[in-house]
């Protein structure tokens, strides 16, 4: 057999491409690059993609899920403090 080359194919984790529509506290709107938003608004960002069903996307699913976990685990190590 001749050696060949094995191709992994793995998901493309990036943002670009992704953009968000912000309302703002005076009800005016803008869209914001998701890159902007992970950075400034992460777990916000995250919960909303879990509540639109976004949150399996290539450009979600690598960070989103893991803010989420953390998010829960900050909570409970809160809770048995009280």
């Amino acid at each position: 057999m001749g050696k060949g080359k094995h191709h992994k194919h793995h998901k493309k984790w990036t943002l670009a491409g992704w953009e968000l529509e912000v309302e703002w506290a005076d009800s005016t709107t803008s869209w914001l690059p998701l890159q902007e938003l992970k950075g400034t608004n992460r777990l916000e960002t995250a919960e909303y993609a879990k509540a639109n069903s976004i949150i399996d996307e290539p450009a979600f699913d690598w960070w989103a899920s893991l803010t989420l976990k953390k998010k829960n685990r900050l909570i409970m190590a809160s809770n048995k403090i009280y």
